[in-house]
């Protein structure tokens, strides 16, 4: 039986309903590794992709997919719809996995990036060049954790007044403001340790549990849910 076409409004109601969703700390955790493999994208992209294909690897539209690499969409293959509104008015925009394309005689490598163990070294080094020196550099998790709090050291204060603005209409509300302070930094701190180092071929689990994120429950607004998930796609992006 042939798949239903998502129409605008269907993909509008996915995109409320999976944020929603997004609060329990399980499901964040799954939202964060497949944001890890698209981080490139739009943190509202994200959403959409996790809700519709969370195990994607590499995703472009059916023209970049022709241009940059001379790959053809599968015959059948169902896009990833997202939301569109770069024009003005809503519309839809597919996106496909590299696993929904076949290549052809002038097709060129797509470089899926990945960090086989024996680039460990390589990556910590990077992870140095770009953000200074690193409090922990004794493995790839611990590189990744100390850049990942320098990120956050430069970037909090405008993300905490971005909170602050929203947190109202939240079960946010009643918390201590030096408990709510310490609480969101400890959240973003996480998911950007968890987003890149799932990037990275890390087993996150291994280090980070779904308890430790079992304060997102009270980010239960689309606000509050943004006020993580925003923040979380720019500072892995960088």
């Amino acid at each position: 039986m042939a798949q239903k076409k998502l129409t605008f409004e269907d993909v509008t109601q996915l995109y409320f309903d999976t944020k929603q969703s997004m609060i329990v700390p399980g499901n964040w955790m799954r939202f964060l590794e497949t944001a890890g493999q698209n981080y490139r994208l739009p943190y509202d992209e994200q959403v959409l992709v996790y809700a519709q294909r969370p195990d994607t690897t590499a995703l472009l539209t059916t023209e970049g997919w022709n241009r940059r690499f001379g790959r053809w969409i599968n015959r059948g293959a169902a896009g990833i719809a997202v939301l569109d509104l770069s024009r003005g008015i809503g519309r839809l925009k597919y996106y496909f996995d590299i696993s929904d394309t076949h290549s052809c005689k002038h097709s060129r490598l797509v470089p899926v990036w990945k960090v086989y163990p024996e680039f460990h070294g390589a990556a910590v080094n990077a992870l140095e060049n770009s953000f200074g020196p690193l409090a922990d550099k004794s493995s790839l998790m611990t590189a990744i954790w100390s850049s990942a709090q320098q990120i956050l050291e430069d970037n909090f204060e405008r993300y905490w007044e971005m909170l602050l603005d929203v947190k109202d209409d939240s079960s946010l509300v009643d918390t201590p403001e030096l408990l709510l302070r310490q609480t969101y930094r400890d959240l973003l701190e996480l998911s950007v340790v968890y987003c890149t180092a799932a990037r990275c071929g890390l087993d996150a689990d291994q280090f980070i549990r779904p308890d430790d994120f079992a304060a997102i429950a009270r980010f239960d607004t689309l606000e509050t849910i943004n006020g993580l998930g925003v923040p979380t796609a720019s500072m892995t992006r960088a």
